[in-house]
């Protein structure tokens, strides 16, 4: 193996658990996992129907971020577990280097 690619490979590898390292405190430092906001998270009891929906449509909303927050970490996890492996970079059907 040409010890020039070896290095320059080590180091893409090392760039890239930096930066999966940085997203994933970014992801956590958000707040991944807190409870809903307070106005979310009580009954809806004032205001009508359309203040009603609106309420719903952001509650969902909210939930579908942290779903989509938790798919994020899940990727990012699954990375940094392939570069611990020694197999990040590497496809898995062929076998061959990933650009």
């Amino acid at each position: 193996m040409d010890p020039a690619r070896t290095i320059k490979s080590e180091e893409k590898i090392k760039t890239a658990r930096k930066m999966l390292l940085d997203m994933k405190e970014k992801l956590l430092a958000e707040g991944l996992g807190k409870s809903l906001p307070e106005n979310l998270a009580r009954p809806f009891e004032i205001g009508d129907e359309g203040d009603h929906a609106e309420n719903e449509r952001t509650h969902e909303f909210s939930i579908l971020l942290s779903a989509r927050d938790k798919e994020k970490l899940g990727a990012i996890e699954e990375a940094l577990e392939k570069i611990r492996e020694g197999t990040y970079g590497v496809c898995e059907d062929c076998g061959d280097e990933i650009g």
